[in-house]
């Protein structure tokens, strides 16, 4: 019994730690770039084109009409980047649980593109709900 709970909490360790990494790594990557862009823009005093937000952002606009003018951007990226790094970590703990170079990789490769789908979804539905779409789909009872 000891040696399963040892498991799990090494699980739960592995977990956090491939989390935190993802997560910084995000942040460094997207969310940094992304102030450097807008604030290069600022100081031409050019408009903000849409065209360069980062994909994910992009994707919530399209998908779930999100407006861009009721959220505060980089909450909304700090947001995605911790959606993102709880995906990333989940398909890599779960990809390694496994035994073979193969499998791990196959593995991975299945579970992206469904985690990814299924956690912004999620995501667009909890911003509809909270009214930050252009068309709210907030149903009163």
């Amino acid at each position: 019994m000891e040696g399963k709970m040892e498991q799990v909490v090494s699980d739960i360790i592995i977990f956090v730690i491939i989390f935190l990494l993802v997560f910084v790594i995000y942040n460094f990557a997207v969310i940094n770039k992304e102030k450097k862009r807008l604030e290069k823009m600022k100081k031409k005093n050019q408009r903000v084109d849409e065209a360069a937000y980062p994909a994910e952002v992009m994707y919530l606009v399209k998908r779930y009409q999100l407006d861009l003018k009721k959220v505060n951007y980089f909450s909304l990226l700090r947001e995605i980047s911790l959606v993102c790094s709880f995906d990333l970590s989940l398909i890599a703990y779960l990809a390694t649980q496994v035994n073979g170079t193969i499998w791990q990789i196959l593995i991975a490769a299945l579970l992206c593109i469904p985690v990814i789908y299924i956690s912004f979804m999620l995501y667009g539905k909890r911003l509809q709900k909270k009214g930050l779409t252009k068309v709210c789909t907030t149903q009163k009872k």
